[in-house]
């Protein structure tokens, strides 16, 4: 079986809403929704702009195994994109896995696979961030804007515990 964490509140403001304030609550979605979104510009040339969300803790401490985060994007003009999992604060905090992503210009999935080692690096299950991040880097054309509309973070169930017989014992 799978657990899945959400996004559950918002680190900071570096992205905009289409609707309401919260960006948390306009990705958050079990089903996802590209009707309502968060959306990012690199305010200058060779800048950022980057958007974290706290992710939901999961049930049970993850098991052993891999994991996948999935999240729903498109981009309108031209810029770096890029989906993150970190642990902690983006400026201090430690990555644990980036991918460089090109949507197109109509919402599609993207997914970025973690394997067993990366997710053994992710000591704090209750601090795991989701990082969306724009970089504008080309003097011909002006900035793109970087559209989310869902993303989720699927990990293992907790571990078993296993019961041992010895002697006609449980324990």
């Amino acid at each position: 079986m799978t657990q899945y964490m959400r996004p559950c509140s918002d680190i900071n403001e570096g992205f905009e809403c289409s609707s309401g304030s919260s960006r948390y609550a306009l990705i958050d979605e079990e089903a996802y929704n590209d009707y309502d979104y968060i959306y990012g510009t690199a305010p200058d040339r060779y800048s950022i702009s980057w958007q974290a969300c706290l992710l939901s803790t999961p049930g049970a401490t993850p098991g052993s195994g891999t994991g996948t985060l999935r999240f729903r994007a498109a981009l309108l003009g031209t810029a770096l994109c890029v989906g993150s999992i970190w642990v902690g604060d983006f400026e201090d905090g430690t990555e644990i896995k980036t991918k460089d992503v090109s949507p197109g210009s109509y919402f599609e999935e993207f997914t970025i696979p973690l394997t067993e080692e990366e997710m053994a690096n992710i000591t704090n299950w209750a601090d795991v961030r989701v990082v969306f991040l724009t970089y504008w880097h080309s003097k011909q054309t002006s900035p793109g804007t970087f559209y989310v509309s869902w993303a989720q973070f699927e990990v293992p169930d907790g571990a078993t515990a296993t019961a041992g017989l010895e002697m006609g014992v449980m324990f």
